[in-house]
């Protein structure tokens, strides 16, 4: 941050109103700059700026209003929740799922997985990417829901996928209960969850379960002992064994 936004960044009642007196002048990559180092900072709240969350939600520039949407303790302004709900843009007004908790197992989640299912798109990506997003148990669910249950293209579930997968929140959870599912997905949909769930825990727990290794074949296995976070040392010479196997036996029969 450059030496002279940073006096507008300090927690005192001084520095605020210099940000409120040099809001409307500075630029719209600064606001972005300044709005990004409040919310990390944990100071992107109503009591905290008000003021400036309220400029931000009046912005002609639509990412800026979504900055400020994201705001914490939004929803205890009634008004400003009404501005939100009201805005043209799908991003702004589904920014308050990225804040609110969602991780809530699906056993007692009422309506799971088909009110996520029936979300607008922009909502359904919201809550995926959000700081507390669903449980994988949850996200299993709805992937099987969606696919057994609705029939869904998996071209269809590709964006929201992609999103849930790549939120580092959900990096850290749990996949056992995505890996669950892996055998019970369409191929596209089985590939990408190969190659991004996690499967081990510090590199010496096994995550996967049996069954599924066992499972992995062709390609599917090939993605899976391509990537570089993949120790599970016995099971890769145990496939290179199969492998080799498999390759005399095919010279044998020719």
């Amino acid at each position: 941050m450059e030496e002279h936004l940073k006096e507008l960044l300090d927690d005192t009642p001084s520095s605020q109103i210099k940000l409120l007196a040099a809001w409307n002048g500075l630029s719209f990559e600064t606001q972005i700059k300044l709005l990004h180092a409040l919310a990390a900072s944990g100071r992107l709240h109503l009591s905290f700026h008000r003021d400036i969350i309220a400029k931000a939600l009046k912005s002609p520039n639509e990412y800026i209003r979504y900055l400020a949407a994201r705001s914490h303790d939004l929803d205890k302004d009634n008004e400003m929740i009404e501005q939100v709900a009201a805005d043209e843009s799908p991003l702004v007004r589904n920014a308050q799922e990225e804040v609110r908790a969602h991780t809530v197992p699906s056993i007692i989640t009422p309506g799971w997985p088909e009110t996520f299912f029936d979300f607008p798109r922009a909502k359904q990506l919201a809550v995926a990417r959000a700081q507390h997003p669903p449980s994988s148990d949850a996200f299993a669910k709805f992937l099987m829901y969606a696919i057994e249950a609705k029939g869904t293209p998996p071209a269809e579930l590709s964006e929201v996928l992609s999103e849930y997968l790549n939120n580092p929140e959900v990096k850290r959870l749990d996949h056992e209960d995505l890996w669950e599912i892996v055998p019970k997905m369409p191929e596209g949909i089985a590939q990408r969850l190969v190659m991004n769930l996690a499967a081990e825990y510090y590199d010496t727990e096994r995550i996967i379960p049996s069954t599924v290794l066992d499972w992995l074949r062709g390609d599917l296995l090939s993605v899976f002992l391509c990537r570089a976070d993949v120790k599970l040392t016995e099971f890769r010479v145990v496939s290179q064994f199969h492998f080799v196997s498999a390759q005399i036996s095919s010279k044998d029969q020719t």
